[in-house]
């Protein structure tokens, strides 16, 4: 598996044949394995939808999994697909940020391999911070709005997080 394709984290291994000049091992493979862990998991990963009836402010939970210890969103904005209403650019989100739970490192055992105890050290995964982020807004158009929400992070290495999704017009 390419190690590109780890969004969502998993194993991987690469190896290269080395070529020598030297007469008692001419030639002999360097293989690189490990575990990925993704800087940030979020639920839901897809679409997220927020709706609202007769201008009440509801909402919806997204849980955002990390390492990071101080992690922060610090601001959310929704920019329309510019389809729907062009003259609409930025709807105001509000969001705040929930208790943190801590979630315990699971270790994989999935992937035994028949290897003897000493050649693979044991990998032990990062102690994991569950973020939950209430978003809402209150309506303002008679017209769903579709497009992506954008999260502000304090992260240096992740400054935004982009998830598609739509906001629903207005229920009588």
């Amino acid at each position: 598996m390419p190690i590109a394709n780890l969004h969502n984290g998993g194993e991987f291994q690469k190896y290269v044949n080395v070529v020598t000049n030297a007469k008692n091992n001419p030639s002999f493979r360097l293989s690189i394995s490990g575990s990925y862990h993704p800087l940030i998991e979020l639920d839901p990963s897809g679409n997220l939808t927020l709706s609202s009836t007769k201008g009440k402010d509801t909402g919806a939970i997204i849980t955002i999994k990390t390492a990071e210890k101080n992690f922060k969103i610090t601001d959310i904005q929704f920019k329309d697909n510019g389809k729907e209403l062009d003259f609409k650019a930025n709807v105001p989100i509000n969001f705040s940020m929930l208790p943190v739970d801590t979630v315990k490192p699971v270790k994989d055992t999935a992937k035994a391999k028949k290897t003897p105890p000493k050649a693979k050290p044991e990998v032990v995964p990062p102690l994991i911070f569950a973020y939950k982020v209430k978003v809402s807004y209150v309506p303002c158009s008679k017209t769903d709005i579709y497009g992506e929400f954008i999260l502000k992070t304090n992260l240096k290495d992740r400054p935004e997080i982009k998830i598609t999704g739509s906001l629903e017009a207005k229920k009588e």
